[in-house]
C-alpha cells in the first residue's frame, strides 16, 4: 500500500465564499506548487489528527498559494474552522485534471454546480491565460438560490477574458438579472454546438454530470469526449 506524504502549509486566508461554502487561501511548500501541473487535480488537506479531506484545487497551477472552496458539513467542520495562521498538512497534487491542452482548437463548454464549480475555476484561469488557443469557452453555472453561488463577483472577469457564462438558479427565491431558472444540462440544450470540434469539462453531482453527458449525446457531442477531473 502506498503511503501519501504531507508537507507543512499555512492558512493565507479564510472566507465565506457563499451559503455553506468555505474559501481557503493555503500558502504551500515550493515542492506541492510544482507538482499542480493540471487543471482540475486535487489534494488532501489535513488537520492535525483529523482525517485528510480530498480537495479539488479551484485556483489554476503556476500560483505559490493554492485555493479551496469547502462545503460546509459535519465532515469538514475542523477544516471550515480554520483561520489565517494556523497550520495544516497538504498532499502533493493528485489525479489526472482536465486534459484541456489536448483539445487545442476546439470550442469548450464547461459545466459546474455548487462546490463543483471548484475544478471548473481552475480551468477558467488555464483558458483565460491560453484564450487564444481555443475557439468558444462557454460556462453553464448552476446553484439552488442566488446565495449559494459562489464567486459571483468573478464572472464580469471571466466574460472580460472571453469566457461566456451561462448563470442558471434551480430554486429561485426571487427573480435575478442575469440568472435564468433551471438546470445547467437544461441550458445546453439552446447553446448552438458545433458536435465535431466541441469537447465539454464537468464537476457536480451524479445526476448533473448524466443529465450534461445526455444533453450533449443528443447534440452529437459524442461520450468520449465529456471529461471528469478524476
Amino acid at each position: 500500500m502506498t503511503t501519501t506524504a504531507f508537507l507543512p502549509a499555512t492558512i493565507a486566508a479564510r472566507w465565506q465564499e457563499a451559503a455553506e461554502l468555505v474559501g481557503l487561501r493555503v500558502d504551500v511548500p515550493a515542492a506541492i506548487a510544482k507538482s499542480y501541473a493540471v487543471p482540475g487535480q486535487y489534494v488532501q488537506l489535513a488537520v492535525k489528527d483529523q482525517p485528510p479531506a480530498f480537495l479539488a484545487i479551484a485556483s489554476p497551477p503556476g500560483a505559490s498559494a493554492l485555493e479551496f472552496l469547502i462545503k460546509r458539513s459535519d465532515a469538514t467542520t475542523a477544516l471550515v474552522g480554520l483561520a489565517a495562521g494556523d497550520h495544516v498538512e497538504v498532499s502533493l497534487a493528485q489525479g489526472q485534471g482536465y486534459p484541456v491542452a489536448a483539445h487545442k482548437g476546439h470550442d469548450v463548454l464547461l459545466f459546474a454546480v455548487g462546490s463543483g464549480i471548484s475544478p471548473i475555476r481552475s480551468l477558467i484561469g488555464y483558458l483565460a491565460a491560453h484564450r487564444l488557443e481555443y475557439a468558444g469557452v462557454t460556462l453553464f453555472y448552476g446553484a439552488r438560490t442566488h446565495a449559494h453561488v459562489p464567486y459571483i463577483d468573478e464572472a464580469a472577469q471571466w466574460e472580460a477574458a472571453g469566457v461566456q457564462v451561462v448563470r442558471m438558479l434551480s430554486r429561485p427565491d426571487q427573480p435575478r438579472d442575469g440568472f435564468a431558472e433551471g438546470y445547467v444540462h437544461e441550458a445546453v440544450r439552446v447553446h448552438p454546438v458545433q458536435p465535431g470540434k466541441t469537447v465539454a469539462f464537468v464537476c457536480g453531482m451524479p445526476a448533473m454530470v448524466v443529465g450534461v453527458a445526455a444533453e450533449l449525446k443528443k447534440l452529437g457531442v459524442p461520450a468520449e469526449r465529456v471529461f471528469q477531473n478524476f
